[in-house]
């Protein structure tokens, strides 16, 4: 069986030329995890081992089509399910009109030590383009937003703030259209959703998503206009980013309304910016507002449930948020950052941290954390605390 596997492997590789312009890449990542959390009914100390693999087939079929493919897996062992669940809360698959279970190998509830592996078939798109006009059909990456740790006008695959791997977003079916002129380009696309709580094996209108959305550059400046019509949701957004005093500066506001049953209308709001001093340092700064947030603690895991909440795939619940990290850079290869996210109404603070060393090309080592300190009952202490490691190949 090895010895077949080989020849077919070894087949596949050798025909990759019969595609003239084409090539595959990817990357191996290994997460060594440890999570802890003492501010919760049953104290949780567990290890988890990640080890995302991932191929991507990229193919210019002429000067005009091109095709895209990837794959995922993850393999992961550990002392318990906590690791899945920090792993699924953080991945959406809500626009994914052909739907494939997560999980080849789901985990052994009896066992102490358990073993999943999860599958994310996670592209496959049909691309066209032109002096000016783009369009791609199939599974691709549709994200929003200038911001740099919550886009209020993404709601379709957003990152949560202790999402450990940010490097690839997940992918939606979807049709995507961009015509440009100028300094001008006009977005439209739509994004196709299922109904998954009644197990209908067809699209739902309802569970489906559209987007026109307008960009220009002025002065140096780019501006994002935006409508978006969301699982039966409508999302009104603007976007700016820009420079000030030799500063990289941006801003982004979203207002959703609805007509669904227990909806919120409501507004969010991100400001922010970045300086880099002379001397390989930087420091950026960003806040939030959560207009369908609350500053009553009671009210936060309410809210987590609320439909509007769970439409826009929404991860934070307070209403004001302040984010500042500081990053130096020892060389082109070697840089660390320091900062958190601060809940600026119950005073919890998520830490972040990281180290990223380079010693050979392609190949990285990252140390880092995530660790919610605060009061009892502050949004961030109900957050596992996370460290770990990570070395990351790319082929």
């Amino acid at each position: 069986m090895k010895i077949k596997f080989s020849k077919l492997l070894l087949i596949f590789l050798i025909s990759l030329n019969a595609f003239g312009d084409a090539k595959l890449t990817g990357y191996v990542k290994a997460y060594p995890q440890y999570f802890t959390n003492t501010f919760v009914d049953d104290e949780i100390n567990d290890f988890m081992l990640n080890l995302p693999l991932r191929a991507s087939f990229f193919w210019d079929m002429s000067d005009f089509w091109g095709l895209e493919f990837s794959w995922q897996l993850i393999p992961m062992v550990g002392q318990s399910s906590v690791g899945l669940f920090n792993l699924l809360t953080t991945i959406t698959f809500d626009y994914r009109a052909i739907y494939t279970d997560p999980l080849l190998v789901k985990p052994n509830e009896n066992s102490d030590t358990k073993f999943i592996l999860f599958n994310n078939p996670d592209r496959f798109f049909v691309s066209y383009s032109s002096d000016n006009f783009t369009m791609e059909v199939g599974r691709q990456i549709v994200a929003f937003g200038s911001s740099r740790f919550v886009n209020p006008t993404d709601v379709v695959t957003p990152f949560g703030l202790n999402t450990i791997d940010r490097e690839v977003r997940p992918g939606v079916d979807a049709v995507r259209l961009k015509y440009f002129w100028g300094d001008y380009n006009l977005d439209i696309g739509m994004l196709f959703g299922k109904d998954r709580l009644l197990k209908k094996s067809d699209v739902s209108i309802k569970e489906s998503a559209i987007f026109v959305r307008a960009v220009g550059t002025a002065g140096g400046n780019d501006f994002y206009l935006m409508y978006q019509r969301f699982k039966e949701n409508n999302l009104f957004g603007v976007d700016f980013t820009g420079g000030l005093g030799g500063a990289t500066i941006w801003a982004e506001y979203s207002y959703v309304n609805s007509k669904k049953q227990d909806s919120i209308d409501y507004s969010r709001l991100t400001v922010g910016g970045q300086y880099f001093f002379v001397g390989e340092w930087s420091i950026f700064g960003e806040y939030h507002y959560n207009g369908i947030g609350t500053n009553n603690q009671d009210e936060y895991l309410p809210l987590r449930f609320n439909v509007s909440h769970r439409d826009a795939n929404l991860f934070l619940i307070g209403k004001h948020y302040l984010a500042l990290f500081g990053t130096h850079k020892f060389s082109a290869l070697n840089d660390i950052s320091l900062g958190g996210t601060w809940n600026l109404i119950d005073s919890s603070l998520l830490i972040n941290g990281l180290f990223t060393w380079n010693n050979l090309e392609n190949h990285y080592v990252d140390v880092g954390l995530f660790a919610g300190v605060g009061a009892e009952g502050g949004e961030f202490v109900r957050y596992l605390d996370s460290y770990y490691l990570a070395y990351r190949f790319y082929y």
